[in-house]
C-alpha cells in the first residue's frame, strides 16, 4: 500500500484519532510501516495489518489524565490566544479556516476533560466555558465568516478570552506538579522570605 493510500485511510478512518496524532503518523511512522509490522513511539501505537491502519492512543490514565488533558488543552489555548485569534483567522494575510479547526479541537478537548476532572472533585466550570467558546469559534471562524470582516472585534476580545483560560490552565497545571507561582526555583526562595518579612 502506497503513502497515499494510508493518508487516505487514517483521514477517513481515524476521525477519532487527535489531529496532531493523524499527523504524526503521516509524517513519522506510516511511511515506513510494513504489513505485519509494529511501529511505535512515545504517544501512539500503530500496527498495519492487510491494508487496514489501527490506531491506539496511549492516553495515560487515572491522576495523569488530568494532567495530559490540560497539556492538551495548553496546546490550543496558546494557538488561538497568540496566533489566529489576533490575526483575525488570517494566516500570512490569507484567509483560512483555522479558528474554526482549532475552536473544533478546543471544544473537543475541553470536553473530555469535564468528566475526567469531575472524577478528582474538581471544578470543571472552566471547562464548559471553554466548549462555549469552542462552540462561538466554530460558528465565526469559518472562512465565509472571516471574509466578512464582521467579527474581526470579537476575535480580539476572544484573544483575551481564550489567553485568561490559558493562564489558568497553566496554573492547573503547575499546582499539579507542585510548583510555586511562578515556576522558577527563585520563586521558593522569594516566597519564604516574603513569608519571613511578614511575620
Amino acid at each position: 500500500m502506497d503513502r497515499k493510500a494510508l493518508a487516505y485511510l487514517i483521514d477517513t478512518g481515524s476521525k477519532l484519532a487527535s489531529d496532531g496524532l493523524r499527523l504524526a503518523i503521516r509524517h513519522a511512522m506510516v511511511p515506513k510501516a510494513k504489513t505485519g509490522e509494529q511501529t511505535t513511539d512515545v504517544k501512539t501505537s500503530v500496527a498495519v495489518v492487510e491494508s487496514s491502519v489501527v490506531i491506539t492512543p496511549e492516553v495515560p490514565l487515572g491522576a495523569d489524565s488530568l494532567a495530559y488533558q490540560l497539556e492538551l488543552l495548553a496546546d490550543d489555548l496558546d494557538a488561538l490566544a497568540t496566533e489566529h485569534l489576533p490575526n483575525q483567522g488570517k494566516i500570512q494575510g490569507k484567509i483560512c479556516d483555522c479558528l474554526a479547526k482549532h475552536g473544533r479541537e478546543l471544544r473537543r478537548h475541553a470536553r473530555e476533560t469535564i468528566p475526567i476532572a469531575s472524577r478528582e472533585g474538581k471544578d470543571a466550570t472552566i471547562f464548559s466555558e471553554m466548549v462555549a467558546t469552542g462552540d462561538r469559534l466554530i460558528e465565526i471562524g469559518t472562512p465565509a465568516a472571516v471574509k466578512t470582516r464582521m467579527y474581526d472585534a470579537e476575535y480580539l476580545r476572544l484573544a483575551g478570552v481564550v489567553s485568561n483560560y490559558y493562564k489558568q490552565v497553566n496554573k492547573m497545571m503547575r499546582e499539579r506538579h507542585n510548583k510555586s507561582e511562578c515556576g522558577e526555583p527563585e520563586c521558593d526562595e522569594l516566597t519564604k522570605l516574603w513569608k519571613q518579612i511578614k511575620t
